[in-house]
């Protein structure tokens, strides 16, 4: 469904996105392609979101334009609010949800921007403290002051000119982080600049991650050819996993962070592919999914076991 859908609705929420006055209310940069708000109820200050001004559901569903726009955005939006909100930290959370069994309350493709703040020991704060107290409860703090103060500077942000290089503010860090050893059994796919691989603790069927060969440590290092060949990696693999997992349910998560998660399998940029299903582990608690993956604390998890991954990389790399 195309245009403006002010009523359109997901468990009982219009889609905002596709609503004036409300997008006003929230205010941000509305460009042709994407705008770009703060969460009037944020997870962390400097939350903000980037969505499509067309109607459309999921990152498959954008058009090459849209997707290279997206990337672009990020670069420019990114940098700007780590640095009014996270003290030039570049620790953040990048969260995509699409299709319903994902858990999205919101059925408009949209992008999670979530600078990821330090403890007071100057440590990454535990996942949990940052985000499960707030959820899905009707007193969590909105932005303070008004909105179109913290607006001024994303608007600002959002139109540089150029290919937002010049924004980055040394984020951009291209050391490599080497690819262990060990998880090389695990690749499945190959592009020019990418690979993807069966993630080795993953919590749910087919768990990937899809890692540059350069590997830099962050997706602000990115130059424009693996920029360009992400664009073209990315579908190939999640169309696979949903193929090969989602039974029919078209639901997916894209995430990637970066920030001293303890359970990161590797140093270097990946971006997490998680395939979702009706009624799958996570169902009644899409967001425990994070906690688990990122910072499981002592808590046990039902990961997948050494020879269920091995099966799944045996299908996963039959041609297609």
């Amino acid at each position: 469904m195309e245009g403006t859908i002010a009523q359109r609705k997901v468990r009982g929420r219009k889609d905002i996105f596709c609503d004036p006055s409300t997008m006003a209310e929230h205010g941000g940069h509305n460009g042709e392609v994407f705008s770009v708000v703060f969460n009037k109820m944020p997870f962390a200050p400097g939350h903000s979101l980037i969505a499509t001004v067309r109607h459309t559901n999921g990152l498959l569903d954008l058009t090459p334009h849209e997707a290279a726009e997206l990337l672009s955005t990020l670069r420019k939006v990114l940098p700007y609010v780590l640095n009014k909100y996270n003290g030039g930290d570049p620790a953040y959370d990048i969260k995509i949800r699409s299709g319903d069994a994902s858990g999205w309350t919101i059925s408009h493709f949209h992008v999670h921007v979530i600078p990821r703040h330090r403890a007071a020991n100057s440590g990454p704060h535990p996942y949990e403290l940052i985000y499960e107290p707030w959820l899905d409860t009707p007193d969590r703090p909105v932005v303070a002051g008004d909105l179109r103060t913290h607006t001024k500077g994303l608007r600002r942000g959002a139109e540089l000119n150029g290919d937002g290089k010049h924004a980055l503010n040394g984020f951009a860090d291209r050391r490599p982080a080497p690819i262990p050893s060990f998880l090389y059994p695990n690749v499945f796919f190959e592009s020019q600049h990418f690979i993807a691989l069966h993630h080795p603790e993953a919590v749910l069927p087919g768990q990937t991650l899809l890692v540059p060969k350069s590997g830099v440590r962050d997706f602000l290092a990115l130059n424009d050819a693996e920029l360009a060949d992400l664009m073209l990696a990315y579908p190939k693999v999640m169309k696979r996993l949903l193929r090969e997992y989602s039974e029919g349910s078209r639901a997916y998560i894209t995430s990637f962070q970066t920030g001293g998660y303890s359970h990161a399998p590797l140093e270097a940029f990946h971006i997490n592919l998680i395939p979702r299903k009706e009624g799958d582990r996570y169902a009644e608690n899409h967001d425990q999914m994070y906690a688990d993956i990122y910072e499981r604390n002592g808590r046990h998890v039902d990961m997948l076991g050494r020879e269920e991954i091995r099966r799944a990389v045996s299908e996963l790399r039959r041609p297609e």
